[in-house]
């Protein structure tokens, strides 16, 4: 899967992620963080925004040793049309 090489974290809870392969797009974080208590950090503004960081294999995006998401599913998540490429109806199941 392709490495990140770039992010721009917003104050919206969103992330313009840039891959290896030069596609970007924008993960809205909102629906992620609402799922649990763990991610409630990323809820203050401030805290996403300045404390997101790519890892140093350009494998997730992080805000903390906890708090990571990987490529890959930041990937499938931004594009759902490679999901289904890779997995096709056997992902549903």
């Amino acid at each position: 899967m392709e490495e990140i090489v770039h992010i721009e974290p917003k104050a919206d809870l969103t992330v313009k992620i840039v891959w290896s392969d030069n596609r970007e797009a924008f993960v809205d974080f909102a629906p992620i963080i609402n799922r649990s208590p763990l991610f409630n950090p990323m809820r203050d503004a401030q805290f996403f925004v300045h404390n997101a960081r790519i890892t140093h294999t350009g494998s997730a995006v992080a805000w903390s040793d906890l708090l990571e998401f990987s490529s890959d599913g930041l990937r499938y998540d931004a594009f759902p049309e490679e999901y289904q490429r890779d997995f096709g109806d056997a992902a549903a199941e």
